[in-house]
């Protein structure tokens, strides 16, 4: 069956190449906005020094320098992880992307075939309109009826010779079969000659035109399975889930980094304010044996103050009593003594009186300080 080819596809066929191009240039467009994007977030994640994720999702800003004396040790580790994360995370995304963009490649490449072959399909087309145009200016020319034997018998060899030529498989009926066994011995005209000529490079151009279009069916089928297989690989999004993984792990081992090295700290603290505990209980311990020992002296003071109250007070009932006595001695000598006697024993009397009330003045001025 001849495949039939009609000039007025050609606006519908460039119609289609165009929404393809923008097709494919839209997609390329967009894989590398992805390839930005992906690129983009992992470079922000390794960049957010001072920061960990915490469960929640929220970030939280951590001053590993203020934990620990070792601060820039912590923080020259934490830029490790983060950098060796990052760079892994990259190498997931630009990995992917090479493999997406050779894959895109390819499809790009068949774009560019198919284009190819749309081009030929127009110089095809336009080829037959100018065969077509050619074959009616050669019947003006040689004045041929369109309904005379020498155009209808034209008409039998140009469909015997696009059997031939392999440009149309047409069905031949018991007359035309008749008809050509006797035109292989009879002689063609000029015109038919040159008809046939026109005719067989119409037959050229149909079986260029047959390839370029079974080229093109297949071109079409290669851009649609990649497509799909580039839809089911779904690399980028892979690869962009797993540099996510790759950072988030990254980030909880930073995390517990400054949590270990906070508690690490800590201890630390806890031993310092134990040691200076320690020390303020032997200082107090220390202070309290002090206090002891003064509350001690202060008794045996105290005691010894008492004690001398005691014998003071004792003494002044041993004056008084013994005032008494001589007073009495005095009143029973009177009448066998002298009235001159009687002055010396007021005198010494007096003595004794006196020196009760010195005693009893010295006690007054003693003052003792017993506050501690």
């Amino acid at each position: 069956m001849a495949i039939s080819i009609n000039s007025g596809n050609t606006g519908a066929a460039q119609n289609q190449q165009q929404n393809t191009t923008q097709a494919v240039q839209e997609e390329s467009k967009s894989r590398r906005q992805k390839h930005r994007s992906s690129i983009t977030r992992a470079e922000k994640a390794a960049g957010t020094a001072g920061k960990a994720a915490c469960p929640n999702g929220k970030n939280i800003t951590l001053f590993a320098g203020n934990m620990t004396g070792k601060g820039s040790d912590l923080e020259s580790r934490i830029q490790q992880k983060r950098e060796q994360a990052r760079k892994q995370a990259m190498k997931l995304i630009n990995d992917a992307w090479d493999a997406d963009k050779k894959a895109a490649d390819g499809i790009d490449a068949l774009n560019k075939d198919k284009q190819e072959q749309l081009d030929k399909l127009r110089e095809y087309k336009q080829s037959l309109k100018d065969v077509d145009e050619r074959e009616k200016q050669l019947q003006e020319e040689y004045n041929i009826d369109p309904d005379s034997q020498e155009q209808k018998d034209l008409e039998l060899l140009k469909k015997y010779q696009n059997y031939s030529n392999g440009s149309d498989y047409a069905d031949f009926s018991k007359e035309e079969i008749e008809r050509l066994k006797e035109l292989q011995n009879t002689p063609r005209t000029e015109y038919q000659d040159k008809a046939l000529m026109l005719n067989g490079y119409r037959g050229e151009v149909r079986n260029q035109i047959s390839l370029a279009e079974y080229r093109l069916m297949d071109i079409s089928e290669s851009v649609h399975d990649s497509k799909i297989d580039q839809l089911k690989s779904q690399d980028m999004l892979k690869a962009d889930d797993s540099a996510d993984q790759i950072l988030d792990a990254a980030e909880k081992d930073v995390l517990g980094m400054v949590i270990d090295d906070a508690k690490e700290n800590i201890d630390k603290k806890m031993e310092e304010e134990q040691k200076k505990a320690e020390e303020a209980a032997d200082k107090r311990d220390e202070q309290q044996e002090r206090i002891d020992r003064a509350k001690e002296e202060r008794s045996e003071q105290q005691e010894r103050i008492d004690e001398s109250k005691q014998d003071a007070k004792e003494q002044r009932e041993i004056i008084r009593n013994d005032a008494k006595t001589d007073m009495l001695d005095i009143n029973n000598g009177l009448s066998k003594k002298d009235v001159n006697n009687v002055e010396e024993v007021q005198k010494h009397i007096q003595k004794m009186l006196n020196d009760e009330k010195l005693i009893n003045e010295d006690l007054k001025g003693i003052k003792i300080d017993f506050n501690y």
